[in-house]
């Protein structure tokens, strides 16, 4: 699956910026979308981008890829200024291979960057773009004004003409009331006048088809010779399971090898775990994705010989070993980006909206889920990656849209047990941590995590909120593999962890696990947000406080229930010891503008009193 999902027209680098900040570009715009009998397509535009300041120079750039499946044609740039027209030569274009590290395609890029030196300045550009097949409509044909506070589109002229052998389904996003539309028999026009994006703001879900856009979508049509069609969710998972039939035949030696492996192995979990580790250990990732094979897998027999695959190539193998072992597996495609995770998708109306495959393997006690292109991935791990987002079972005949798994609160969390003994002449600290899932994962923690050891170590050290005098003892233990679960211990000696106050002493006890960040969003915040996905933390400090010192006053229990998660604390005071339990919840949702006070409401508290200091009273002194 590629990538990135061939995004072409021009791309224009966006910065998050203020509303009301100045604008640094305009754009005028005209784009005509032609389907041809055959099946193609050409979408022909002209750019025109007035810059008025030096920050508007990005906004002016040119950024095209181009290959086999889709061409740039009749290209031509002209620069306008104080008057004169100036033809950019067609030499000044940068024509460079879109090939880099392991991502191979065979397309290649065309760039232009230009720098006039006087303001304002006018680019406008002029090309067509064709397409071979309609595969690509809905990102080439699609018709989406530029994101970004700095730039004004002050015209958007979007022409979309039928042609009546094929069906396009018509889809509408954003708020319409910002576009007018205009349907005609032979076709829909849209136009825009006057818009400036809002910002992007820190925690934006993006995704969310939160701008306005256009997307037309064909259901059925031909693709690289192969018959294609996306009239529901179902057919279009049927098209990629036919197109990668049979390719997940092992050669013969590979079948005896698989057969070797698991000989001794009765337990259908453990040969799965076995076979994903030889996968994990005898093979890597490269992206090769030559025309359709952006869709069709490399074999199984080609996986196995060479060593390497994309995630489809690796999936494949994974599926044929498994297949030699007696295990059903299945094919699933997901958009595995950040904003993918909250893609909203009509249950009625496909989308080619995937870059990702990965493996389910459905049992009868639990379903496996194998992300074959990871090296250091555990098995049945989901995670941030694939986790928590809708995706495509594909299924012989019973393709289907399903939800991939997301943690619950136990899955992904974080449980510290602390002792602070403030009792000796150079007070000690005894941590252990225990993480799970998500936070696991955060912690550097997988199955490579013995070659980390020392990596992880400095690290825990380093993000200590206190000065360590000396480490007596560090620890890293994995106790559960199939959710990933790690312990870690850590013991020192610390002169930080109390400060004076003359005769007092003050300690602030939840600084080790305090909120990270000041979590605060403006009250005007108008657009859907996320903060954490689910989660839990819980913290039991105890503090064996010095002697001849007692706690001035002991804080009263906070408990806080809000849509942004919960929060819980309570303290205990008996015999010279100080027990502190902390829970936080995080629910992990996506957040409405409406909700903004309550969420800053919740945040604004548990920071207060995560912060909060406790005064040591010296009784020899007082």
């Amino acid at each position: 699956m590629k990538s990135n999902q061939i995004i072409v027209l021009l791309l224009f680098c966006m910065i998050t910026v203020v509303k009301g900040a100045n604008i640094n570009a305009e754009k005028n715009v005209s784009q005509i979308v032609t389907i041809n009998d055959d099946g193609s397509f050409e979408v022909e535009f002209i750019e025109e981008t007035i810059v008025l300041n030096r920050n508007g120079h990005q906004y002016a750039k040119a950024f095209f890829r181009y290959g086999d499946l889709y061409d740039v044609k009749n290209l031509k740039a002209e620069i306008i200024a104080n008057g004169k027209t100036q033809k950019v030569k067609s030499k000044e274009f940068l024509d460079v291979s879109a090939d880099y590290g392991g991502n191979i395609t065979g397309e290649r890029i065309i760039y232009y960057q230009p720098t006039y030196p006087v303001y304002p300045y006018v680019v406008r550009y002029s090309y067509k773009i064709e397409c071979s097949s309609l595969f690509f409509l809905e990102f080439f044909g699609a018709w989406s004004p530029i994101s970004s506070e700095e730039v004004k589109v002050k015209k958007y002229y979007y022409e979309f003409n039928y042609n009546h052998l094929f069906n396009i389904h018509k889809q509408f996003k954003g708020d319409t009331s910002l576009y007018t539309v205009s349907e005609k028999q032979d076709g829909i026009t849209i136009e825009m006048e006057n818009y400036v994006s809002e910002s992007e703001k820190h925690y934006y879900v993006p995704g969310l088809d939160q701008d306005p856009g256009f997307v037309p979508q064909p259901n059925k049509f031909f693709f690289e010779g192969s018959f294609v069609d996306m009239s529901s969710w179902r057919d279009y998972g049927n098209w990629f399971y036919k197109l990668n039939e049979g390719r997940d035949k092992l050669p013969e030696n590979k079948v005896q090898e698989v057969k070797s492996l698991i000989q001794d192995t009765d337990s259908e979990l453990e040969k799965i775990e076995k076979l994903y580790k030889y996968l994990q250990n005898n093979t890597r990732y490269v992206s090769i994705q030559l025309g359709i094979g952006g869709w069709q897998s490399m074999t199984a027999e080609s996986v196995a010989a060479n060593g390497y695959g994309d995630c489809k190539g690796l999936s494949t193998y994974m599926k044929g070993m498994l297949e030699v072992a007696g295990i059903k597996s299945n094919y699933v495609l997901v958009g595995a980006t950040y904003g993918k995770m909250h893609q909203p998708y009509n249950i009625d109306v496909p989308e080619n909206n995937f870059n990702h495959v990965f493996l389910v393997v459905p049992m009868e006690e639990d379903t496996i889920w194998l992300e074959c292109t990871s090296s250091n991935t555990d098995m049945n791990y989901s995670g941030f990656h694939i986790g928590n987002r809708t995706a495509l079972l594909v299924d012989k005949n019973g393709s289907k849209l399903i939800k991939t798994p997301s943690f619950t609160y136990e899955e992904n969390a974080e449980d510290l047990k602390i002792v602070y003994d403030l009792e000796k002449d150079i007070p000690t600290f005894e941590i252990s941590k225990t993480v799970k899932g998500n936070k696991a994962y955060m912690e550097g923690l997988d199955n490579d995590y013995n070659l980390k050891i020392n990596e992880i170590k400095k690290r825990m050290k380093r993000n200590l909120p206190f000065q360590v005098s000396s480490l007596n003892d560090f620890k890293v233990e994995k106790i559960k593999e199939l959710n990933p679960t790690f312990q870690l211990t850590l013991k020192g000696e610390s002169k930080g962890l109390m400060s004076s106050a003359g005769n007092n002493r003050v300690i602030r006890p939840l600084m080790i696990c305090k909120l990270d960040e000041r979590i605060k969003l403006e009250l005007n915040y108008n657009r859907k947000f996320h903060i954490n996905t689910r989660q839990q933390e819980s913290c039991t400090i105890k503090i064996l406080l010095p002697k001849d010192y007692t706690i001035a006053e002991v804080p009263s229990d906070v408990n806080l229930e809000s849509t942004a998660g919960s929060y819980h604390l309570k303290y205990e005071l008996k015999e010279g010891e100080l027990v502190i339990n902390r829970k936080i919840r995080f629910s992990g949702k996506v957040f409405s503008p409406e909700e903004v006070k309550e969420v800053n409401d919740f945040y604004n508290k548990v920071h207060k009193n995560d912060n909060k200091s406790l005064i040591l009273l010296n009784n020899n002194k007082s």
